[in-house]
């Protein structure tokens, strides 16, 4: 039997129009932070170079910089207009979302899958990572898009396969892939999904010839998009694993605790997170046998990937970060809107007494305790300085770091033959050369001393430092120093000069530069260092 023809174009146009609202919303105000500051780097270079880059590092994000390098070529590299793909994805995403919710309901239950379809694709809307991540310049929308995407066809091959659906779902992981290789996680969801579709058409293989004929065919079918996904993702998947050390290094192997911090990170909001797995616990416990099936199946496309990606993580290189898993926030969404469903069914009573309107007041109550729960995060995942912190609301994560304050300096108090110098860490993580060159814009910028190379002469996200810095030094009267406070001021003596390498303060201090100027912003410092006299 086939989904019931319920309200498709309302169930999935509503969500989208209310994600595309929110996630547009200021979406210019945060600054950029480390990692939006690397795709600008990335994708504004002319494509030979960019193509160079990705083969020293960044090659598993190549697929999402040439998107956006030939977005930023027609639309420019404002933080609205690099982030505008991001929002575009969320939006498709929660129209995906309402749909995958109403086909799990309507299957069995006409009446209430509209229900469903718009509690899920709203509560999704309203998740304050779904703001965060649709205001980013990275490819965590796309993840959320293609694994909502390859979920949806999955549900239509459980109707009827035919190649054209298998070849949807197929093409759908491989996106999947491309934005993010931990994405194709979701694969071992859908399996253990479709154990939880049971009755759906996937059951156990029976006795007779014909019916094994039939049952392998869809298994034969799945291994099929699995193989044609992976040989698709091949290439990145070599380049990923040849650059996972120097790209990784840093994660930590989760322990036990992990998974139960990981929660109300990956929602951006404790109480949203709190609340969005009560309902899907709703849809699991007090449903009818057919919603316990449909919320499981949304519960395990959540879960599993998680479970599995945990679990690899203690091998040699850990792959466990929150915004690493924004590709099941759909799957979380369709869940808690299949319990909001299960409950208005549940309260048939309240229709018997108090007329069909109290049932469905009930739906909108359900809905609407996940978006109060997350309205106090999604104010603060608007601020000027909120993408450092992405463990949002965790206490870590990066310190703000007002790079435009940085660059407003500079621009008011340069002179016309200045030189820069800017702390560079080992990976540069903070990278604090980019963020002071892409605020200064259009207006004039120092020269950069102590550079043999640029980024983009190197084909790295980092420049070549001089060998002779007193070489590269020669002819700047005056030199800024631009550094990270808390790195200098709490671990090296709190001095411009002990930011920068060994060798470039040796030429500094040959040449008796003193500290004339210090500015102090969010985060960082500007010093204006001067011969003495």
């Amino acid at each position: 039997m086939r989904p019931a023809k319920v309200a498709a174009v309302p169930a999935a146009l509503i969500p989208a129009i209310l994600a595309a609202t929110v996630t547009m919303t200021e979406i210019g105000r945060p600054e950029l932070w480390r990692d939006e500051l690397a795709t600008w780097s990335a994708a504004s270079r002319p494509l030979p170079q960019l193509w160079r880059l990705l083969h020293h590092t960044d090659a598993v994000i190549g697929p999402y910089y040439v998107v956006e390098h030939v977005w930023i070529s027609v639309f420019g590299d404002s933080a609205t207009a690099m982030r505008l793909p991001s929002a575009l994805a969320m939006t498709v995403t929660a129209a995906v979302v309402a749909l995958i919710a109403r086909r799990l309901v309507a299957w069995h239950d006409a009446e209430h899958a509209l229900v469903a379809a718009l509690a899920s694709g709203v509560i999704f809307a309203f998740i304050p990572a779904v703001t965060r991540y649709g205001q980013e310049a990275r490819p965590y929308a796309f993840t959320a898009l293609f694994s909502a995407l390859a979920t949806l066809a999955l549900l239509a091959l459980v109707d009827r396969r035919t190649w054209y659906r298998w070849a949807g779902y197929a093409l759908a992981l491989a996106a999947a892939g491309a934005a993010s290789l931990v994405t194709l996680s979701i694969l071992a969801g859908h399996v253990v999904g479709l154990v939880a579709l049971r009755g759906r058409g996937w059951r156990p293989i029976p006795a007779t010839l014909r019916g094994i004929t039939a049952r392998f065919l869809p298994v034969a079918g799945f291994a099929a998009c699995v193989a044609a996904a992976v040989a698709l993702n091949y290439p990145l998947i070599v380049a990923g694993r040849q650059q996972a050390s120097s790209q990784l290094d840093n994660l930590p192997h989760p322990g036990w605790s992990a998974l139960w911090t990981l929660w109300p990170q990956l929602f951006s909001s404790g109480p949203a997170a709190v609340l969005v797995l009560v309902l899907a616990g709703a849809g699991l416990i007090t449903g009818p046998a057919a919603y316990r099936r449909a919320c499981g199946f949304a519960v395990a496309v959540a879960l599993v990937p998680v479970l599995g990606v945990w679990i690899v993580s203690h091998g040699t290189v850990s792959y466990w970060t929150t915004r690493y898993f924004i590709f099941t926030l759909p799957a979380w969404a369709a869940a808690a809107g299949t319990g909001v469903a299960a409950v208005t069914a549940r309260a048939g009573a309240l229709a018997v007494r108090y007329g069909v309107s109290a049932r469905y007041g009930v739906a909108a109550v359900l809905t609407a305790l996940p978006l109060a729960a997350g309205a106090t995060a999604q104010v603060a995942v608007r601020e000027p300085e909120a993408h450092n912190w992405w463990t949002y609301p965790a206490p870590s994560g990066d310190i703000p770091i007002d790079y435009a304050q940085a660059a407003d300096i500079i621009a008011a108090h340069e002179q016309a033959d200045d030189g820069i110098a800017f702390q560079i860490s080992d990976d540069n993580r903070w990278e604090v050369d980019k963020g002071v060159q892409y605020y200064l814009g259009d207006r004039r910028a120092p020269r950069t001393v102590f550079e043999a190379q640029t980024e983009e002469q190197a084909g790295l996200l980092t420049p070549v430092e001089c060998a002779h810095p007193a070489d590269c030094l020669y002819g700047t009267h005056r030199v800024w120093v631009v550094y990270i406070n808390h790195l200098v001021e709490h671990g090296l003596g709190g001095t411009p000069f002990q930011a920068l390498p060994p060798a470039a303060t040796a030429a500094l201090h040959a040449d008796r530069y003193r500290v004339r100027q210090t500015f102090k912003a969010d985060g960082i410092t500007v010093s204006l260092l001067v011969p003495v006299q």
